[in-house]
């Protein structure tokens, strides 16, 4: 594994690396550095990192807020989310 600063890194997408305990951090750097308009794109990408991913939607929520995305990125992962049963379940099991 390797460190970025005191962070481990996860994955790295282009020259960025990736590091968090939640794959909504990454969701939101990779959001970030693609730009408005493309957060489809960003889940992708993060799942292609992180296929098993189930991003932690209050920090989605966050980074949706603070990349004035105007509830774009939220929507994109509540509706990939909604589909998923296993997500559901892994969510109910964390409450």
């Amino acid at each position: 594994m390797k460190v970025f600063g005191s962070f481990p890194v996860i994955a790295q997408f282009g020259h960025f690396p990736l590091m968090a305990r939640s794959t909504a951090a990454p969701l939101a750097i990779i959001a970030d550095r693609l730009g408005a308009g493309f957060e489809a794109d960003a889940l992708r990408a993060m799942l292609l990192v992180q296929p098993e991913a189930v991003p932690n939607l209050l920090i989605v929520g966050h980074a949706d807020t603070l990349l004035d995305r105007g509830g774009r990125l939220l929507r994109v992962v509540t509706a990939w989310d909604a589909g998923l049963e296993w997500n559901q379940r892994r969510r109910s099991l964390n409450r």
